[in-house]
């Protein structure tokens, strides 16, 4: 039997331009140290098959909603790497997984000065993703955006999710848990939405993200938010955050998942994570 491979992809970061097409995904969030610092943090995902990893740092933009002002640009630094090994698969005629290493790049900011109330966003921009998606037309770049409330709030993103090394066999249910833990006890709502492009986008993972707001990728004929994977049924989200479908056709398939943080019903941020699904 055919399979699918469902590769985790956080909220992807930059890398040099050598790794463009070489990406598999990544994660941006923000946590709360003391005082008014706060750590930012980017695990990056890489296919080592196909790509040498490199680069020290990653830049990360910062932006005040209300206007987009740039209000800080600085270097995330690389902390440490490692693997990540996949199940064996449950799947007939599966492809190998590729090998995969994750970067950690973190880096403490001041945000003492970030007292407005209509909050921020912290984006990174990659101009092209990687070669072959079948449901996006054409060549698409990446941007990868987190929303966080002002300083004297205290916030912390949701907590990472654990890299999904499993399966998902074509024509064959399939389930994974994307529910996230948030260590300020705020209320999460999930939706699937259409992934960022980055048309002005750079590859070198250097240079400081254009200001938003960000248009989608644009989706292949028959492919839309609702129908991003086909499937019977086709992949969805529910409350809780259980990803679901039942794959119909091979492919390489991108599409995002929306986390919102909410507190006393007030909306204060959101992180917005991409993912592929393949063959």
């Amino acid at each position: 039997m055919k399979r699918l491979l469902l590769l985790f992809i956080f909220l992807l970061l930059t890398v040099i331009s050598s790794l463009a097409n070489h990406i598999v995904g990544g994660d941006i969030r923000v946590e709360y140290v003391s005082g008014t610092n706060y750590k930012f943090i980017m695990n990056a995902y890489f296919d080592t098959d196909n790509g040498l990893i490199t680069g020290a740092t990653q830049k990360i933009t910062i932006y005040q909603k209300s206007n987009n002002t740039r209000i800080a640009d600085f270097d995330l630094n690389l902390q440490s790497n490692s693997n990540v090994t996949f199940n064996p698969s449950i799947c007939t005629n599966a492809t190998q997984a590729p090998r995969t290493t994750v970067l950690v790049y973190e880096a403490t900011h001041d945000m003492a000065t970030y007292t407005d109330p209509g909050g921020y966003y912290a984006v990174i921009q990659n101009y092209a993703r990687n070669t072959g998606i079948t449901n996006l037309s054409g060549t698409s770049g990446l941007t990868f955006y987190m929303e966080f409330p002002e300083e004297g709030l205290k916030n912390s993103s949701p907590e990472p999710l654990v890299p999904l090394n499993d399966y998902a066999c074509v024509n064959k249910d399939f389930s994974f848990s994307f529910a996230v833990t948030d260590p300020d006890g705020d209320d999460i709502v999930y939706s699937l939405v259409a992934p960022l492009d980055a048309p002005n986008g750079t590859n070198d993972g250097t240079s400081v993200a254009a200001a938003g707001p960000y248009s989608d990728v644009t989706f292949a004929p028959g492919f839309s938010v609702a129908n991003m994977i086909p499937g019977t049924p086709s992949l969805s989200i529910n409350t809780n955050g259980l990803l679901t479908l039942k794959a119909t056709n091979i492919g390489l398939y991108s599409f995002a998942v929306l986390i919102e943080e909410f507190r006393g019903g007030v909306k204060i941020g959101e992180v917005r994570r991409d993912f592929q699904l393949i063959r």
